[in-house]
């Protein structure tokens, strides 16, 4: 009986290909050279009979598409300067003086510049593509793992509640209940976060302003925080100005900017730190400020800090998150007309702030 052998064969792969390329830029141009010299070379040496202009498509296709659109145009350019060149030397040769128009070379290049575009964009869409859908593979396993965490929580400290031995010991009671306020803490914004991020990209995040109390807001965010602080042994001070004050806002907009600046300040300051909430009245603005102790940014890291996703590489080793937050801040802030100011140092802390027209009650 006869055996079915297959010998083992080198299965190639344009993932291995492309990653070798995208990690050697000089052999992607010189690959390009020597497509562009063997292409002329073959358009040259088969004359008019055959008419190989439409190869010069591929290191044009592939500069654009490896390198960006700069790239594709250059080497359109020269693409374009080859194959009207050689028509021009095969027509000297045949006819004695050459008889290429300028508007053929311009048609020429007019259409290798336009491929080198769409591919240029098509790379760039595509790119855009996969990391915004890595982005949300990563965000969906990482969300359903924190809230499958905090459901453990809260149903570990449900689980004591209901103990009999709890029944005299107010302390432990208390403890329980202070692990439930904080799980519905995180819960509480991390939804809300992604749902105004959400509102906030398709239009549908409207502004209604009206004067309001922002003490208020500052009250109920210190409520929500509290928790948070239980086991951080944490300095946290809250004050504002002596008379009561007024500001234009929209309430619901401004709790959701203070929760967020003063849950991170938490989020990132280690045990033992100082996170300070400080609303002050300078004239006909209202100063709002969310300082700490934590770990803070370089210049390079506040450069990118408010863009969407973006966290530093300190962020992600400290405490978890999606890097949404304070980009959400920044353009409710820039909503209500105003400027979020971030100051930090490495190693430091962080002080965020922004104004808003203000005045006394």
């Amino acid at each position: 009986m006869g055996q079915n052998r297959s010998s083992p064969k080198a299965v190639f792969s344009w993932r291995k290909l492309d990653a070798f390329f995208e990690n050697s830029p000089r052999l992607s141009w010189l690959f390009v050279f020597l497509s562009l010299v063997c292409i002329g070379y073959l358009d040259y040496v088969t004359g008019e009979e055959y008419s190989f202009s439409v190869f010069y498509l591929i290191p044009i296709a592939f500069a654009a598409w490896r390198m960006g659109r700069g790239a594709g145009i250059a080497v359109s350019l020269a693409s374009a300067a080859v194959w009207v060149g050689i028509d021009a030397l095969l027509d000297r040769q045949e006819h004695g003086a050459s008889q290429i128009s300028d508007w053929n070379s311009l048609v020429g290049f007019a259409f290798f510049l336009i491929v080198s575009i769409l591919v240029s964009k098509l790379s760039r869409t595509l790119v855009k593509e996969k990391a915004g859908s890595e982005l949300k593979t990563r965000m969906i396993s990482f969300v359903s793992h924190e809230i499958n965490n905090s459901l453990t929580s809260m149903n570990m400290a449900l689980a004591i509640l209901q103990e009999d031995n709890l029944t005299s010991s107010p302390e432990g009671r208390e403890k329980m209940y202070g692990i439930l306020a904080s799980v519905y803490s995180i819960i509480r914004q991390t939804s809300a976060n992604f749902l105004n991020q959400a509102r906030m990209q398709e239009g549908r995040f409207t502004m209604s302003m009206k004067m309001t109390d922002p003490q208020e807001a500052v009250s109920v965010t210190a409520g929500l925080i509290r928790p948070l602080i239980a086991d951080k042994a944490m300095e946290f001070i809250v004050s504002g100005p002596s008379v009561p004050v007024l500001v234009l806002a929209d309430p619901d907009a401004l709790l959701l900017v203070i929760t967020n600046l003063a849950g991170n300040a938490v989020k990132y300051t280690p045990k033992n730190g100082k996170v300070h909430i400080r609303l002050t009245l300078q004239g006909e603005k209202a100063l709002f400020e969310v300082e700490d102790t934590g770990i803070g940014m370089d210049e390079e890291e506040l450069k990118q800090v408010t863009a969407p996703y973006y966290r530093t590489d300190a962020g992600k080793k400290h405490a978890k998150g999606f890097g949404i937050g304070l980009n959400l801040c920044r353009e409710i802030v820039q909503a209500h007309g105003s400027t979020l100011h971030i100051e930090s140092k490495k190693g430091r802390g962080t002080k965020i702030s922004f104004t808003l027209p203000a005045s006394k009650a």
